[in-house]
């Protein structure tokens, strides 16, 4: 998907995806956002989500908090405000975001 710098979001919940291809969702937009809520995925290709930063608020906690996951994010992978992603820290993720 891409051509589409006016669009503000897009949402493929519940949508079955089991997989996301390199390439897949290039935004062009710090402002767009992409909702993959409740599918299949389990497995994301390196550069299926180039151009998407991501909120790292507590809804990233599940990421974060997992060192496999975090092991297969590309160096660079940053946060909405620029901040990278490895250098967030699980144990105040797990402080402030779990109950």
């Amino acid at each position: 998907m891409t051509g589409m710098p006016h669009l503000d979001y897009i949402d493929l919940s519940y949508n079955g995806i089991e997989s996301l291809e390199s390439g897949t969702i290039i935004l062009e937009s710090s402002y767009n956002n992409v909702y993959l809520y409740n599918n299949h995925l389990t497995s994301i290709a390196e550069g299926a989500l180039v151009g998407n930063p991501l909120s790292c608020g507590c809804e990233i906690t599940w990421l974060v908090t997992n060192s496999t996951y975090m092991g297969q994010l590309d160096d660079d992978t940053a946060c909405f405000n620029g901040e990278l992603v490895s250098d967030l820290d699980p144990d105040l993720f797990e402080m402030l975001c779990t109950k």
